[in-house]
């Protein structure tokens, strides 16, 4: 999706971001955004909830009765009035308000659908890879990172192809698995995008995210047969950001609770 100019104005051009909860706004497509600080206008969506007397939201309804407001997802909130919506099972409340470093000072509330976070959506189901195959797609694998070549591999059931591979150097990886004895005309072979130091750098950012921000990690395969790092937070601070933009676009997708309100 390419971003609108207006979103490009005065913000870093790398970091990507996607509704934590999958909606159905603009937000919930890959977009341009900075990190948030006391003061930013943000959006969250969740389960009213009370802890030690405060009012809150339970970013993630799995854990709306456990978290306590310093974990990755519940975020305190305060308001003039607090609303007592009945919600149905598959609703969230919404909330418009000010970030103040530590909570949400609401203004305006209103009533969402709950959709699946991206991280947790599975995906289809198909026949498992033929043992035969998986041999080969195995040693493969183990040949390619030996060398030091291998950046992502991704099978497709029903496919004539053993699988897909994303390596740094299309050429030496052909060498590499015909000095194995492997058909190299089993697999789709994609040269990486990005650098190993990319790749390493990105792989890494979780481990630099407060683990009272860090909801999960994990990496994809993107339809380009691209290794993309995947970061579920509760928002995205400025240090984060930073971070980010210093990759290249699209290697490292991330995906908060508490987002910047347009």
């Amino acid at each position: 999706m390419e971003v609108p100019a207006v979103l490009r104005a005065g913000l870093p051009d790398r970091v990507l971001l996607l509704d934590g909860h999958g909606g159905d706004e603009l937000l919930s497509a890959i977009t341009v955004i900075e990190g948030l600080q006391p003061g930013s206008r943000v959006v969250a969506a969740g389960l009213p909830i009370v802890v030690e007397g405060e009012t809150g939201l339970a970013l993630d309804p799995e854990h709306a009765q456990t978290a306590p407001y310093d974990s990755p997802w519940t975020v305190r909130t305060t308001w003039p009035d607090p609303p007592e919506p009945t919600l149905r099972p598959d609703e969230l409340l919404k909330v418009h308000g000010i970030w103040d470093g530590s909570g949400i000072a609401v203004s305006r509330v209103t009533v969402t659908r709950e959709e699946p976070k991206p991280l947790q959506q599975r995906a289809s189901a198909g026949r498992p890879i033929e043992p035969s195959r998986y041999a080969i797609l195995r040693k493969a694998l183990d040949a390619l990172t030996a060398a030091d070549l291998l950046a992502a591999a991704h099978t497709t059931p029903g496919s004539d192809l053993v699988g897909d591979l994303c390596v740094f150097d299309a050429p030496t990886a052909q060498r590499v698995l015909r000095a194995e004895g492997i058909p190299i005309t089993q697999f789709r072979i994609v040269r990486c995008q990005w650098t190993r130091t990319e790749l390493g750098t990105a792989r890494g950012l979780y481990a630099h995210v407060p683990d009272e921000l860090l909801s999960a990690f994990g990496e994809a395969v993107t339809e380009q047969v691209q290794p993309q790092v995947l970061l579920e937070v509760k928002l995205v601070t400025p240090d984060l950001a930073r971070a980010v933009s210093d990759l290249p676009t699209g290697l490292v997708k991330v995906t908060p609770y508490i987002r910047p309100d347009a």
